[in-house]
């Protein structure tokens, strides 16, 4: 399967303070390999998680409309963005492109138990993000 890659940092201190977005990036073509999947391109952001109107996340979001991918990975849920909606927005359209959403250390399987737990981990990276304002 074709897969493409997404990281995110909020700022440059953070890329220098350890969640580096080439960590991110590493992570998530260990994890493509692992399940033997090609990666077929790599997206960055350092910008904040509360808006759509970032440039990686735009190339990754066409990449996805475009079917240039059966897979899109991302280390964690909150790197993709930081807002419910726009999650929901992100959620939305992998799922009418046949797209899986992946992530790193959190496995959210379609079940209504894992659907669950995505949503509950989007409102935590919600919170994360209005506690910063």
């Amino acid at each position: 399967m074709r897969a493409i890659v997404y990281a995110r940092v909020s700022a440059e201190a953070q890329e220098r303070e350890g969640t580096s977005l080439d960590a991110q990036e590493h992570a998530c073509l260990d994890y493509a390999k692992s399940a033997g999947w090609t990666v077929t391109g790599i997206f960055r952001d350092v910008a904040s998680g509360g808006s759509l109107e970032r440039p990686g996340i735009e190339q990754a979001r066409r990449a996805v409309r475009d079917g240039a991918c059966e897979v899109l990975i991302a280390y964690a849920v909150d790197r993709l963005a930081r807002e419910a909606n726009y999650i929901g927005v992100l959620l939305d359209e992998a799922e009418q492109a046949d797209v899986r959403l992946e992530f790193v250390p959190e496995d959210f399987d379609q079940t209504a138990t894992g659907q669950f737990i995505l949503a509950a981990r989007v409102l935590v990276a919600e919170i994360e993000e209005g506690a910063r304002a």
